[in-house]
């Protein structure tokens, strides 16, 4: 239940009026949380999906007044209140923690996900709209849909489901199975899944069921969102998406050390990024200020303020709980001339070793940061000096390309300030003195964090290379890329019915994973593509667009900007899995959620070892048995 407080919050949230869009006015508050329940350490929640419309989001902004453009269909996740559900973006916060010597058992979940979505029938693909022709700025035209075959296009806009980003969990039903499908209330029987023979499709309602949470899951910042494929990108760019938290041995350590220092322990900011819109997928002009569509939100708020105290620290949590190429963003922390420090903990749920803390090899420096669709990271920032200093923005990578197909639209931007060099607004530190009566102590970094787990070599490699091809539409302008993956050479699609990739329980796998672009339009330009797997985090071996390219200690992380080519040489990140616990079907993915839904996603497996099998999932949240089979495994693809 939502205490009535905090519905003025909401209330705010979905409105987006008045002040909302002057910028810096709005101190940002977590999302509302809801916690695991201490005696029993389950997380109960229901939570609906409902249409909300005359939803104004920022979309530009000129100079201190921003234009707000009208939404006419947005999906919200709705939490209960006294006064029924409440609908806005982002959703609650999830928090848990996970086993370890003093927390036994881990924390499960039980989240009821209705879908109060309108009924909209059963189709195939979503009809194309009319084409851009030339450089046309018609927000409704689109590029051709014919190229594009079920399931692997644009349809099932209200069918949903969800996906618990970055668990450590089984993907087996009824846990992190994005292959359930959930229709809206009314919905008729019958209904052919998008998924194939895997797919489970209920009319209504489902309830998630998530085993505790083991010692091997990665205490940190995660995040939930749709994942029904053919709609994911709308689903998400509408911003339903939520975070997920996941307490453990970490913290404790970090809130420790503060602690014995005599120091307070930092406030958190939750901070969930979203581009929210009506829209699908864009497709764009050519000139950089006509590519940038609905402006950064942080918890809804657009460009909001942080008020904090000369040498305290803060710990930020920051989701990019996003979907598109023009969500890619670089972080500047050197507003107001380095007077606010910044140093990593985390990426991506996994907290640092030693030696990441020091090198710092994802920020290189301490002063930009890059942020991808998927991504999280977790921060130190301290206020070093009285004042206000903007924490900046730019978009990184080859937003003016993002066009291609398939109900997307261009959006015609006022912002002059788009290009690749500038740097914008995201959000503001105001730091005032002490308040008055108050005891505001000066706080320090920790010198260290403590040691993590590191992945040995393995011997199993693959190569991996996500692929985008011209369409085969004619006579339309800019016909529709088809978007596929290439592995060890066979090229593929979004296929349920067989795994592409099959991996024995407890095997370690090097892979390298590359970008192709043979699109004339598309060889010059920066990241294109955003690699992405479920169930297992992977550890960095290597990254060539890192300013550290072989980091000390391999970096955990779950999705992963992939480099451009230099010419037609590929750069590929070196990556380093293993498939632990827990056996079943999943998939890879890039986390431009437009290009998954079109087919740039893969179906894998986990199998027993030895054996063509997935094994039974341990109710306690243990390593699944392999001694009977659950289920077949699928067979390989050709």
């Amino acid at each position: 239940m939502i205490p009535a407080a905090y519905l003025s919050v909401f209330a705010a949230i979905v409105s987006l009026t008045g002040p909302q869009c002057e910028p810096y006015t709005v101190e940002l508050a977590n999302p509302f949380e809801i916690r695991a329940d201490a005696t029993t350490h389950t997380l109960t929640a229901s939570l609906d999906v409902g249409m909300r419309t005359n939803v104004g989001v920022p979309v530009a902004r000129k100079s201190t007044a921003c234009e707000v453009q009208t939404i006419a269909q947005l999906r919200n996740y709705g939490l209960a209140s006294p006064d029924g559900f409440v609908y806005a973006f982002p959703g609650p916060t999830l928090r848990l923690r996970r086993q370890s010597d003093a927390y036994t058992p881990g924390d499960a979940i039980r989240l009821t996900l209705s879908n109060s979505l309108p009924v909209i029938g059963d189709d195939q693909c979503n009809p194309g709209c009319p084409p851009c022709a030339g450089t046309s700025d018609d927000p409704l035209c689109c590029n051709d849909n014919a190229a594009t075959l079920h399931p692997n296009c644009f349809h099932g806009d209200n069918t949903t489901n969800i996906h618990f980003h970055g668990l450590h969990v089984s993907p087996q039903w009824p846990q992190d199975d994005v292959f359930i499908e959930i229709q809206p209330k009314g919905a008729a029987e019958g209904h052919q899944s998008a998924h194939g023979k895997l797919g489970k499709v209920y009319q209504g309602s489902f309830e998630y069921r998530v085993n505790p949470l083991g010692p091997q899951q990665h205490e940190g910042t995660h995040w939930y969102h749709p994942h029904k494929h053919g709609s994911t990108a709308i689903q998400v760019g509408n911003g339903m998406a939520g975070a997920l938290i996941v307490d453990g041995p970490f913290d404790d350590w970090l809130a420790h050390w503060f602690s014995k220092s005599n120091m307070p322990v930092p406030k958190e900011k939750v901070m969930v990024v979203q581009q929210v819109h009506d829209l699908n997928y864009y497709a764009t002009g050519t000139e950089a200020r006509k590519t940038l569509q609905s402006l950064p939100l942080i918890n809804g708020v657009f460009e909001p303020k942080i008020t904090m105290y000369p040498g305290e620290v803060q710990r930020w949590r920051i989701i990019a709980a996003t979907m598109e190429a023009s969500a890619q963003i670089e972080l500047d922390f050197t507003g107001g001339g380095g007077a606010v420090m910044a140093r990593q903990i985390a990426m991506d749920g996994a907290p640092f070793s030693p030696e990441n803390y020091h090198d710092q090899p994802v920020m290189g420096g301490g002063a930009a940061f890059r942020l991808s669709p998927g991504n999280r990271a977790d921060f130190l920032v301290k206020a070093l000096a009285p004042g206000e200093h903007v924490i900046g923005y730019r978009v990184f990578g080859r937003v003016q390309n993002q066009g291609g197909g398939g109900k997307g639209r261009r959006v015609q931007m006022t912002r002059e300030v788009l290009g690749a060099t500038t740097t914008v607004g995201l959000l503001k530190i105001v730091v005032a003195p002490c308040p008055e009566g108050q005891t505001c102590t000066p706080m320090d970094l920790p010198p260290t964090l403590p040691p993590v787990d590191t992945l040995a070599p393995g011997r199993t490699k693959r190569d991996l290379i996500f692929h985008q091809k011209e369409g085969t539409s004619a006579g339309t302008a800019g016909s529709e890329p088809l978007f596929t993956i290439k592995v060890d050479g066979k090229e593929r699609k979004f296929d349920s019915s067989c795994a592409a990739i099959s991996m024995p329980l407890n095997t370690t796998e090097e892979w390298s994973i590359a970008q192709d672009q043979n699109i004339p339009s598309l060889l010059a330009g920066s990241p294109f593509h955003v690699f992405h797997i479920h169930t297992n985090g992977f550890q960095v071996v290597e990254n060539p667009d890192w300013p550290i390219a072989k980091p000390r200690t391999p970096v955990w992380m779950d999705s992963i900007t992939l480099p451009d080519m230099t010419g037609t040489t590929l750069n590929p990140v070196k990556i380093r899995q293993k498939a632990t616990e827990y056996t079943g079907a999943f998939v890879l993915h890039c986390h431009f959620l437009g290009h998954e839904d079109r087919g740039m996603m893969l179906t894998v497996q986990t199998t027993c070892p030895k054996k063509r099998f997935f094994g039974t999932p341990d109710a306690k949240g243990g390593a699944d048995s392999c001694v009977a089979p659950k289920a077949p495994a699928l067979p390989l693809c050709k």
